[in-house]
C-alpha cells in the first residue's frame, strides 16, 4: 500500500464498498419521497382541480362526438381552435379533417372522418388534453 493513502497513524483513509452502497440507498430513499411531492406539487395539494379539468373535457368531446357531422361542437368543423370560459376552466375545442388510414390500401376519405380535440385548464394549472376520431357512416350521394 502507499503511503499517500496512509493517514496519520498509519490507518487507511477512504470509503469502503459498504460506506458507498448505504450513501447511495440513502440518497434514493431520499429522493423517492421527494420527487413525488415535487411532481404533483404543480398542481397544489389538492386533486380536485384535476379530476374536475377531466370530467369537463370527457363531457365536452361527448357532446361533439354525438353531434351533427361537421358541426360537432356547434360551428362548422374547419381546424380553428374555439375557446370559452366557465367557472375559472378555459375550454379549447378543435376539429379538423383528415384522411384516416383505417385499414392499409383502404383509407377513409379526408372529408369524412374528423379528429375532435378538447384540451381543459383548470383554474390551479391543471391541463387535460382528450382527442377522438369520429367518421361518417354514410359515404354515398344519399347522405343526410
Amino acid at each position: 500500500m502507499s503511503t499517500a493513502a496512509l493517514g496519520a497513524k498509519g490507518e487507511d483513509r477512504g470509503v469502503t464498498l459498504i460506506e458507498l452502497v448505504m450513501a447511495m440507498v440513502l440518497l434514493g430513499f431520499v429522493a423517492a419521497l421527494i420527487i413525488p411531492v415535487v411532481w404533483y406539487g404543480r398542481f397544489g395539494a389538492n386533486p380536485m382541480p384535476t379530476a374536475q379539468a377531466t370530467a369537463i373535457a370527457q363531457s365536452v368531446l361527448e357532446q361533439g362526438m354525438v353531434a351533427d357531422y361537421k358541426q360537432p361542437f356547434g360551428k362548422k368543423c374547419n381546424g380553428r381552435l374555439r375557446t370559452t370560459s366557465q367557472n375559472g376552466f378555459r375550454i379549447a375545442t378543435s376539429c379538423t379533417h383528415s384522411k384516416w388510414q383505417a385499414i392499409p390500401k383502404q383509407a377513409i376519405p379526408k372529408n369524412d372522418a374528423e379528429y375532435l380535440n378538447v384540451q381543459v385548464t383548470g383554474p390551479s394549472g391543471a391541463d387535460v388534453t382528450l382527442g377522438a376520431w369520429r367518421t361518417k357512416y354514410c359515404f354515398g350521394s344519399n347522405c343526410p
